[in-house]
């Protein structure tokens, strides 16, 4: 708070990309409120995950709120105006019509109820992947998740989030590597690594599936000679599907 409240700000943007729980946004919200500043949440995925009915309703507890490009902003629009004012010109060009079309088709199909039983298999499928990895002594940021992300803190394994990302590509398992919780190691070599559920969802992966997943990251992370092996078994899984 000592460090928000000073006069020379106009504010501040919170980015958190491994959002997991639902703890954050209220917090944020309620520190920028005590300092006069204006919370902005870019929820898309959140959305989708609340349109999946997996993860807690929005609570509007936000200042702004955006997806995509559309601000849910309620009665102030003269906060909207300020957004934008803000972002265009400078720090945003002309919008390309193809790719506003792509978002009006893909908003679409999230309000189709085939797209709710998706959402709702994609964190079903975090949650049991998840699971999994805690029973093969995985350690997990906030023990485990709400959505469609796993944190995986590797301080309890003989390898960096980096090294892990870079041997599970080699078997066909793409992770990006992430700062964890008071991680002591630096964002361009961190302690751990982070994953999700959307597209092996997609591919019709599931409960069966993420125990396998589960299984090949806790062999290539203990015995990284295993990768080739491994990589065999990810392409035969994938021409299943």
């Amino acid at each position: 708070l000592q460090k928000l409240d000073r006069t020379e700000l106009e504010g501040v943007l919170a980015h958190e990309i491994t959002h997991i729980r639902n703890y954050d946004i209220r917090l944020l919200s309620v520190v920028s409120v005590m300092v006069g500043l204006i919370a902005l949440l870019g929820d898309w995925f959140l959305r989708a995950r609340f349109w999946g009915g997996r993860s807690r309703d929005n609570d509007n507890s936000a200042g702004a709120i955006i997806m995509v490009t559309q601000k849910g902003l309620g009665k102030d629009g003269e906060m909207a105006r300020k957004i934008d004012r803000a972002v265009f010109p400078g720090l945003q060009g002309g919008p390309h019509d193809n790719t506003t079309a792509g978002i009006a088709i893909c908003l679409n199909e999230a309000l189709q109820p085939s797209f709710k039983k998706y959402a709702k298999k994609v964190v079903a499928n975090a949650k049991t992947l998840a699971d999994e990895l805690i029973k093969l002594g995985f350690k997990l940021a906030t023990g485990g998740t709400d959505n469609h992300i796993i944190l995986i803190d590797l301080r309890n394994k003989a390898i960096s989030g980096k090294d892990a990302a870079v041997l599970l590509e080699k078997a066909g398992i793409v992770v990006n590597y992430n700062a964890v919780p008071n991680d002591p190691n630096p964002p361009f070599n961190p302690s751990g690594i982070r994953l999700g559920t959307p597209a092996i969802t997609t591919l019709g992966m599931g409960e069966k599936e993420m125990e396998m997943i589960a299984k090949w990251i806790n062999e290539v992370v203990h015995e990284p000679a295993q990768a080739e092996k491994v990589k065999r078994e990810v392409r035969k899984l994938c021409k299943k599907q």
